[in-house]
């Protein structure tokens, strides 16, 4: 979040659905790829082009995947494992973030979404890493989950 509201040159409230869909969109006249994915710890968006809309889907459920693990780290520091992320897969989300996350996709349309992030209670939280892991967790997520090449006949 630090860093997307250093590249636009402004600040913005990160529980404005109106002006973070504009932040996105701002971001997006700036880096036209294919997919763009914005996470802050309240809510990851994924934006897709009328070229690519099928990267959508796979991406908006990896980025999810990154949520649980940045939530993991989070919640767990250097000691989280696959089972304390998969517990912060299977829990809440924060309740500000789900109504949030309809408006956004409301106002930006059929090529985004919004996931909401975890609400998570952590007696001493980890705030270090946490964009790395976040990343870590979408990857391989994709990679986990990607296409598979076809295979050739001999």
């Amino acid at each position: 979040e630090d860093e997307l509201q250093s590249r636009l040159g402004r600040r913005f409230d990160l529980h404005d659905a109106s002006e973070a869909a504009r932040a996105v969109q701002d971001l997006r006249a700036q880096v036209p790829d294919p997919v763009l994915v914005v996470h802050t710890r309240y809510w990851t968006i994924v934006l897709a082009t009328p070229e690519r809309p099928a990267v959508l889907e796979p991406v908006a459920s990896a980025a999810d995947a990154g949520n649980a693990a940045a939530g993991g780290r989070y919640a767990f520091g250097d000691d989280v494992t696959g089972e304390g992320i998969r517990s912060i897969a299977a829990g809440p989300r924060q309740a500000a973030s789900v109504p949030f996350a309809r408006d956004v996709e409301r106002i930006l349309g059929d090529l985004s979404r919004c996931v909401p992030g975890f609400d998570i209670d952590a007696a001493q939280p980890t705030t270090i890493g946490l964009g790395d892991t976040f990343i870590g967790g979408l990857i391989g997520s994709l990679a986990q989950h990607g296409a598979r090449p076809a295979r050739q006949e001999a």
